[in-house]
């Protein structure tokens, strides 16, 4: 042990004392012995300081070992315990060691004393040590934590900060394109424009999914989801892409069982994120397949090219974030290199598999996408597909006789708050505007509404706060840039009707003001 040896001595005897005080000079010779000789000195000694062990007679007038034991457990419960003692007996011994004692020494065998007596310290020194490193462990934990809650405010803000500014810009595109006349020549120029926001949108969610499928943050509805439908659907969203490419896209969807167990939302996502790469890298007039298959309880789909190809040293990289084949497909092509790590992190996730193989550079990929075929898979298979979702439809005009909905709508944001009062109106809503939370319950108290749109970020507190206070009277709908899946938590939990996120389009604030208003309308069910 370095330094100074600390011991406290408790014993009656004055010439035990001295030769206890010579036996420890010979193996610790700068040892700093305190000799006490009754229960107040003991007690007194004790609340004084700290020592590195406690040496006790057991046999001490009006005082016994077992009740110096006792306080020394209650006082220091972490310093070494040792009787030194001619008369505990045995049966005494092993009694004291179940109430805490650390071991016993006879005061004629005191040789054993420094052995006994290093075994102590080496035992208080490991706890110490293990102390200490469950310690610095709790506070890494707690630093980590403390970064993470840290990291996820600050991409809530920061996505919040990116997107608001292109929900004008994108309402602003929609509205100019179906209602506006625009020369010939300058025609395209809006479908680009809505086009490049919709990539700038889906570049900000691919970095919050990544973020997210890190940090195992990923919230996943289970269910069971037809695959064939959903293929469908993709394929479908993305037929413009394909027209664009001049691709032929060829679908063969023969799996006996297509019914997966998954999240249907994050499943679409992971489809159209393979058949996207697929269009990405493949050039025009070439082709891609795909094709479905079943056996032993799994459903597969592969994704089959005539693209660029993977060399075989990219194989191992092609799912890491922010990777590309290599840097001349980087530059080619564009992109940060996250839709198919996203992709997989999702698959693996819901229990499935998605690999990549490929015969090298100019001869296609494959990626194949393996899930577990749903239980009632059978029953979900034979039942009928469900409508494909709605695109963006062109306002309709209001029905004649009809009074219009009224909409408060709370968006601190100018320019946001301008071209969507412009779009809904068009949609026949009558749009009253609020810049704040005190004007949206000042004008929310003295107006009738029928519904609530607003945003979650506002000057004076949070959106949270007007849902919390008018969600039991009318529905109300958040609109922001919030929309993380604890953004959306917390939008439900204060009474939300629905949660857009930002740049949403005109069409989709509408269809979410009309559903929520429907299931308003709703009869409640029988008791």
């Amino acid at each position: 042990m370095n330094g100074e040896l600390n011991v406290l001595l408790l014993d009656d005897s004055r010439f035990d004392a001295e030769l206890l005080r010579e036996n420890l000079a010979l193996t610790h010779p700068g040892a700093l012995v305190t000799v006490v000789a009754g229960e107040r000195a003991f007690k007194e000694a004790l609340a004084a300081r700290r020592y590195d062990v406690i040496l006790s007679d057991y046999m001490i007038p009006g005082y016994g070992g077992a009740d110096a034991l006792d306080h020394a457990r209650e006082a220091a419960p972490y310093t070494p315990f040792i009787f030194v003692s001619g008369v505990i007996g045995e049966d005494n011994a092993v009694e004291m060691l179940k109430r805490g004692a650390t071991d016993y020494v006879s005061k004629s065998r005191l040789t054993r004393l420094p052995v006994v007596l290093e075994r102590a310290l080496r035992e208080v020194a490991q706890r110490e040590a293990a102390d200490r490193a469950v310690e610095a462990l709790r506070a890494a934990r707690d630093e980590a934590e403390r970064a993470n809650q840290a990291k996820d405010r600050f991409l809530a803000v920061l996505s919040h900060e990116l997107r608001t500014p292109l929900t004008p810009i994108a309402a602003a595109a929609q509205v100019l394109q179906e209602s506006a006349t625009v020369p010939e020549s300058h025609s395209h120029l809006l479908p680009m424009i809505r086009r490049n926001i919709a990539l700038e949108a889906r570049l900000i969610e691919d970095l919050l999914d990544l973020t997210a499928i890190a940090a195992g943050k990923v919230s996943l509805k289970i269910e069971a989801v037809d695959m064939h439908r959903l293929i469908g659907v993709v394929i479908d969203m993305v037929s413009q892409d394909i027209q664009a490419h001049d691709l032929q896209v060829e679908a063969r969807l023969d799996a006996a069982q297509f019914c997966v167990t998954g999240d249907e939302a994050r499943m679409h996502q992971v489809v159209w994120n393979i058949l996207r790469n697929a269009i990405k890298f493949t050039p025009p007039k070439g082709t891609i397949q795909l094709r479905t298959s079943s056996a032993d309880g799994w459903f597969t789909m592969a994704c089959t090219d005539s693209g660029i190809g993977i060399e075989a040293g990219a194989l191992p990289r092609i799912f890491t974030p922010f990777e590309q084949a290599d840097t001349e497909v980087s530059r080619q092509f564009g992109g940060l290199g996250l839709g198919l790590a996203i992709a997989r992190g999702l698959v693996l996730d819901q229990g499935g598999e998605l690999t990549a193989s490929s015969d090298g550079r100019g001869k296609g990929a494959t990626f194949a996408l393996s899930l577990k075929v749903a239980a009632d898979a059978a029953a979900a298979d034979a039942a009928p597909a469900p409508a494909s979702p709605p695109r963006d439809s062109q306002p309709d005009a209001a029905v004649d006789g009809a009074p219009a909905c009224r909409m408060l709508l709370v968006e601190d944001n100018p320019d946001s708050a301008d071209i969507l009062a412009m779009g809904m109106e068009a949609y026949g809503y009558q749009v009253t505007l609020a810049g704040s939370c005190a004007q949206a319950l000042d004008k929310a108290a003295s107006q009738t509404f029928d519904v609530v749109v607003t945003d979650l970020g506002l000057p004076d507190g949070s959106g949270i706060e007007i849902g919390r206070a008018l969600s039991g009277r009318l529905p109300v709908i958040a609109l922001s840039g919030y929309g993380t899946a604890q953004d959306v938590k917390r939008s439900t939990s204060a009474g939300f009707a629905g949660h857009l996120v930002k740049p949403a389009s005109l069409a989709a604030v509408h269809a979410m003001v009309q559903k929520v208003l429907a299931a308003r309308c709703e009869p409640a069910p029988a008791a």
